[in-house]
């Protein structure tokens, strides 16, 4: 089983459960308010307030998570790949993105998630660049509140291998909008392949 957790703006929201053969079994969902102004556009603004309500968490025994975390200074981009290997996927994803804001290529730890897959031909990768201050910022304050990172990913990824495995959405074209705060995120997805976000 794992837990997941996610930071918004009103909270850090928990569940704790599997997926395992087309369903998912939730053991625990709970939600630690934050102060207003704690996070803003997901970065963290009030270390304090954020290891207290992360404390209360771990007081509910969860000592390991998967974070998901959202911003809009996290640099996303959705292109098509020839098949190529991992190495290059991740050389390519740190030369695409960095051109992107003309950011400094060390000032940012970069991946890829692949969104589909076409055997032996390429396919599809969600190129991700996130600045290492603002992962560093999570690292330290969850390590603070006793409680160790096992994994970070990107509320996008996090919502397309969500609706992947949601046999509702396939082969279904929508949009889907979250609402975070004051922050609007709006997601289109057409046969259920992830293909824009604002």
């Amino acid at each position: 089983m794992n837990t997941v957790i996610h930071i918004s703006q009103e909270g850090i929201h928990a569940i704790h459960g599997e997926f395992s053969k087309g369903t998912f079994t939730i053991d625990y969902l709970d939600t630690f308010p934050l102060p207003e102004e704690s996070m803003i556009n997901g970065v963290i603004a009030d270390e304090h307030a954020l290891t207290s309500a992360l404390q209360k968490l771990h007081g509910a025994n969860i000592d390991k998570v998967m974070l998901v975390i959202g911003s809009g200074n996290i640099l996303l981009k959705n292109i098509k790949v020839p098949k190529m290997s991992k190495q290059r996927l991740l050389n390519f994803t740190k030369d695409e993105l960095s051109s992107l804001e003309n950011a400094n290529a060390e000032d940012y730890i970069y991946d890829y998630a692949v969104l589909n897959d076409t055997v032996g031909r390429g396919g599809e990768i969600l190129c991700c660049g996130v600045e290492r201050s603002l992962i560093k910022s999570y690292l330290d304050v969850f390590e603070g509140a006793g409680i160790k990172i096992q994994s970070i990913d990107v509320s996008v990824y996090a919502i397309c291998k969500l609706v992947t495995n949601l046999k509702e959405f396939h082969n279904k074209t929508y949009i889907l909008n979250i609402i975070d705060g004051n922050n609007l995120v709006t997601l289109l997805f057409v046969d259920n392949q992830y293909t824009f976000h604002n």
